[in-house]
């Protein structure tokens, strides 16, 4: 996907920061946030997490331009405890259901995430459920009060496992799969699924 819309693909391990960095519990890779943190003024990034297949047919996804572009984390609505705890940890008017975004697909560009990163002041928490850096940066993102543009959930299509439906979207989240050797499997499947149709 990469060379098809001429971007340069720069593979990110997963690694934790040290403890006195990010304070406790130190069990997440907080890496996307130093990678915000440090993009040069002058480019537009697409940060897009491992869980995740691009279809053969997507299209630019850059042609969207500058800003921060993200899709709302539709999978996460099913249970109602995250909501009343989310917005409660936040705070200041924040809905869940508007504002939670999934950066598993984050579009931005440089001025913008410098911008961003005056509210990704360590040291980082994980929130109020959930083991992931998505709660830290939607809470740090809506203090921010930047004006974030939503990306149509083509760009980050939940649970294809669930519903079997590999027809509509761009980019697939295998996002409720627990374990990383069962999103392997499930990525191999798509890459299989989609070979064989061409």
């Amino acid at each position: 996907y990469a060379a098809k819309v001429d971007a340069k693909l720069v593979i990110q391990p997963t690694a934790a920061l040290s403890p006195d960095v990010v304070g406790m519990p130190n069990n997440l890779p907080w890496n996307k946030i130093e990678q915000i943190k440090s993009l040069p003024m002058d480019q537009l990034a697409l940060f897009i997490d491992a869980d995740i297949f691009i279809k053969p047919d997507a299209p630019d996804i850059f042609d969207h331009g500058p800003g921060l572009w993200a899709a709302l984390d539709v999978a996460m609505f099913v249970d109602p405890p995250y909501v009343s705890q989310m917005n409660e940890w936040v705070g200041d008017g924040f809905d869940y259901t508007q504002h939670y975004l999934n950066f598993g697909v984050l579009l931005i560009d440089g001025q913008t995430a410098t911008e961003f990163a005056k509210f990704l002041v360590p040291p980082y928490e994980q929130g109020p459920f959930y083991s992931i850096d998505q709660n830290y940066l939607n809470r740090a993102l809506y203090q921010s009060k930047i004006q974030w543009k939503l990306l149509d959930q083509a760009w980050n299509t939940p649970n294809p496992i669930l519903t079997k439906d590999l027809s509509t979207g761009y980019f697939l989240h295998t996002n409720l799969v627990a374990e990383a050797q069962a999103k392997d499997v499930w990525l191999r499947k798509f890459r299989n699924h989609f070979s064989a149709a061409s």
